[in-house]
């Protein structure tokens, strides 16, 4: 059993970071797809409701893409720092 502990938005962010930019070595992840997979694994609703729309960052390939653009702007919208899990 998972225990789950808050997670703020911050945290998510630089977790999102250091997967698509590694201090060190080269990331294997597309930088949409580190946002994508990093939200699945913290909130796994809030990447249901993006699955397969036009904010689906997951074949982003730079931050500058719209659809990771709309991707930061509907989760920093829907994330609530007091309430969301992370496992």
């Amino acid at each position: 059993m998972k225990m789950h502990v808050s997670i703020k938005l911050h945290e998510f962010l630089r977790r999102v970071s250091d997967r698509a930019f590694p201090t060190f070595g080269v990331s294997t992840e597309r930088v949409g797809q580190a946002l994508y997979n990093e939200l699945c694994d913290v909130r796994p609703d809030l990447a249901a409701r993006m699955r397969g729309t036009d904010m689906d960052p997951f074949y982003a390939r730079h931050v500058e893409d719209v659809r990771y653009q709309k991707a930061l702007t509907f989760i920093a919208e829907e994330w609530n720092d007091d309430t969301t899990p992370v496992a």
